[in-house]
C-alpha cells in the first residue's frame, strides 16, 4: 500500500514539473499558450503510463527496462501530446524532445548545485 501512495504522489508532483515543461516546449514550438489545467492532465497521464511501463519492463528485463523505457516513453509522450494538443506527430515529437532535455537540464542542474555543494563543504 506504502508503494501505491508514494507512486501517486511522485505523479502528481512531478505532472506539475512536467506540466511546465510542456507549457514551455508547446510555446516555443508551436507558439500556443496551453492552459495549465490541460498541460497537468496531460502530464498526470504521461508520467502514470510511463510509471506502469517502467515497472513492467523493470519485472521482466531488470535494469535493461529504464534503457528500454527512454524511447518508449518519448514516443508514449508524443502520442499523448498530439491528441491532446490536436498537433502534427512531429511537432509533438519536437515538443516531447524538448521537455525531455529540459528535465535532463534541470536533473543536471541540481545534480550539480548537490555535488559542489557538498564538495566544498569538505
Amino acid at each position: 500500500m506504502g508503494t501505491l501512495v508514494s507512486f501517486i504522489l511522485g505523479a502528481l508532483f512531478a505532472s506539475i514539473i512536467i506540466a511546465i515543461f510542456l507549457r514551455l516546449a508547446a510555446k516555443w514550438i508551436i507558439k500556443e499558450d496551453v492552459a495549465f489545467g490541460g498541460a497537468y492532465l496531460t502530464s498526470f497521464i504521461i508520467c502514470s503510463i510511463y510509471a506502469i511501463g517502467k515497472i513492467i519492463l523493470n519485472f521482466g528485463f531488470g535494469y535493461i527496462g529504464d534503457l528500454m523505457m527512454l524511447p518508449i516513453g518519448l514516443l508514449i509522450q508524443a502520442f499523448f501530446v498530439k491528441l491532446r494538443l490536436k498537433i502534427a506527430f512531429g511537432k509533438a515529437c519536437l515538443i516531447s524532445l524538448v521537455m525531455t532535455a529540459l528535465a535532463i537540464g534541470l536533473g543536471t542542474a541540481i545534480w550539480a548545485i548537490i555535488y559542489f555543494g557538498m564538495a566544498a563543504s569538505q
